[in-house]
């Protein structure tokens, strides 16, 4: 191990006396694309006889570490200096950067012509520079079949996301948080250009693609800080044996709208299938003359509210109350009672009006608290001190008035609890008359034109916003042959839905492979075989024991041999003084 240790820390010159370590070289390795350029020198096309000795195969290609918080993470180091190089992000970024294009259609363009083999002289700056691009490109491919062959559905789609966004802005592109700082309050995916454009990205198999999602977000995304949503579909067509994932091969295809502020309504009614249309139904009183003027009234929002799910229609819980507390007395024989003890209750023990308990916190009409029954014992005493005090306020009230309240109150609380809740709502519905999705779109754009406030309003009381679980959803079929009808402006970020297609897969990728041999300098690919063999040979070692000494010593495959001709190939790259 001493001598490994030494051959390790080996030094040699460069230019001025500036030295190499090993671990500079692993760095500068990893960091190729970018330092090798002023260093590297050109090497002879191979003759086609040592040509048939080359095994070069994907494994050779960089792999930056897999990481999908590493990936989505964009941060700055605490001492204001720049992400190191072993940073997972950086490592992705360092490659994807290079690849050619300024828009997804343009990068996809940039790939398939790497793909392709039809790179031209002028795509390049110098040899240095070719080697640099191309192992980018090959490197950009491997990540991206890795993705969609190694991982299942949803481990892909997270490790997809960062990937797109770095592609698309390598110094700025972001996975969005799902929750927390940052995250949770938009429907985007991910970000580029310091945040400036958001983008929602769906995933699916060929033939199956579904963009959709909450429209209650998507419309909070629209009406405030993001009035224009990317979306961009990516279907898989992949073929490959069923027993081994690795095995697929195939191709992505990109697609990609833009919901905005003023379109959404005609993309839900023109591109939406079936019940899913229906969230674009909007409350009668928007057709009202007057419209732009009551909204204007600071009591407006509240009288279009919609209560939620779990409200309670008060008046007609407290009415339906009243029915209990006349049929439990008159079952009793205390009919001559019931106005008194009644008035009596609701003066002293809830509001009739609010539902509310006068004395302490809780609603009446959704939780009943329990009364206590003479000679009980409730396990909670303070959450029926109200009917005691009730029952010893009015000491003239007969003996048996507590056990009728119990009564009351137990039929009371089969009923509050469930077949109240949500009558609210029920009710509201009904009252605000929500019209069509036909004349709800043409009202939609009457209101864009008249009032940008009022349309605004409209839209975050669509019935989609209100009613939470309503879902919008765009099939493939319906988007393929609806979504470019839908016309107007900023429709498509990219010139049209489709934008385009890569070619991923493991032999797809040894073929590019195969052919680059001839255009990379082959020492640089020998390195990445060395550092392969080097690592896989330490951590054999260690791992057994530090026993097993051929891993470091064998002169052809061991630990030794492979620093060695690292050292070597190196030196062959390195310009000399």
């Amino acid at each position: 191990m001493n001598e490994l240790d030494l051959l390790i820390e080996k030094h040699y010159q460069k230019k001025k006396k500036e030295v190499f370590s090993f671990e500079t070289l692993l760095e500068m390795v990893g960091d190729v694309i970018g330092d090798f350029r002023p260093v590297l020198k050109e090497e002879a096309i191979p003759t086609a006889k040592s040509r048939e000795k080359m095994t070069y195969e994907m494994s050779l290609i960089p792999m930056p570490q897999f990481s999908e918080l590493g990936w989505a993470r964009l941060s700055t180091p605490k001492d204001g200096g720049s992400r190191p190089s072993s940073d997972p992000r950086q490592q992705l970024a360092q490659y994807l950067g290079n690849i050619g294009g300024d828009s997804l259609r343009g990068k996809i363009e940039a790939m398939n012509q790497f793909y392709s083999g039809d790179m031209a002289p002028e795509n390049f700056e110098s040899q240095s520079d070719k080697i640099s691009k191309y192992l980018s490109y090959l490197v950009a491919y491997k990540t991206l079949t890795s993705i969609f062959t190694g991982f299942n559905a949803s481990s892909a789609g997270f490790l997809f996301e960062p990937w797109l966004a770095i592609l698309l802005d390598a110094e700025t592109g972001q996975q969005i948080p799902a929750s927390g700082p940052g995250g949770g309050d938009t429907i985007a995916d991910f970000t580029i250009f310091k945040g400036t454009r958001k983008i929602s990205l769906k995933a699916y198999a060929h033939g199956n693609l579904k963009v959709g999602g909450s429209f209650r977000q998507l419309i909070s995304d629209l009406t405030g800080k993001n009035p224009v949503m990317e979306y961009i579909a990516v279907t898989k067509e992949m073929n490959g044996d069923k027993t081994d994932p690795m095995s697929y091969s195939g191709e992505l295809h990109f697609k990609s709208f833009n919901f905005t502020l003023e379109n959404v309504g005609d993309i839900i009614y023109q591109v939406s299938a079936g019940k899913h249309r229906n969230i674009l139904e909007l409350p009668l009183i928007f057709w009202d003359p007057n419209i732009v003027e009551m909204s204007r009234d600071k009591d407006f929002i509240e009288k279009i509210r919609t209560p939620s799910p779990t409200e309670t229609d008060i008046p007609k819980a407290m009415d339906r109350y009243d029915i209990i507390f006349e049929e439990e007395f008159a079952k009793s024989g205390l009919a001559k009672e019931l106005e008194d003890v009644r008035e009596k209750f609701y003066a002293f023990v809830v509001d009739r009006e609010t539902g509310k308990y006068r004395h302490g916190s809780g609603l009446h009409a959704k939780k009943p608290r329990s009364p206590l029954t003479p000679g009980s014992k409730p396990a909670k005493p303070k959450a029926s001190i109200t009917y005691k005090l009730f029952v010893e306020q009015y000491a003239d009230f007969p003996a048996a008035i507590m056990s009728v309240l119990q009564s009351v109150h137990e039929r009371w609380s089969s009923e509050a609890g469930v077949a109240m809740k949500g009558q609210a709502m029920g009710a509201k519905t009904k009252l605000l008359k929500y019209q069509n999705p036909e004349k709800t779109n043409a009202r939609l754009k009457e209101l864009y034109k008249i009032d940008g406030e009022v349309y605004r309003i409209a839209l975050n009381h669509l019935r989609g916003v209100i009613f939470r679980k309503d879902q919008f959803e765009l099939t493939e079929a319906k988007l393929n042959a609806l979504i470019a009808d839908v016309g107007g402006e900023n429709l498509f970020s990219y010139g049209s839905y489709n934008v385009g297609t890569i070619h991923i897969g493991r032999d797809n990728i040894q073929q590019v492979l195969e052919r680059c041999i001839n255009e990379l300098n082959t020492s640089i690919l020998d390195i990445f075989a060395s550092l392969r063999g080097l690592t896989d040979n330490i951590n054999q070692y260690v791992s057994h024991g530090l026993e097993d000494e051929r891993l470091i010593t064998d002169p052809q495959t061991g630990a030794r041999a492979e620093a060695q001709n690292i050292d070597k190939k190196t030196g062959e790259m390195v310009e000399k003084e």
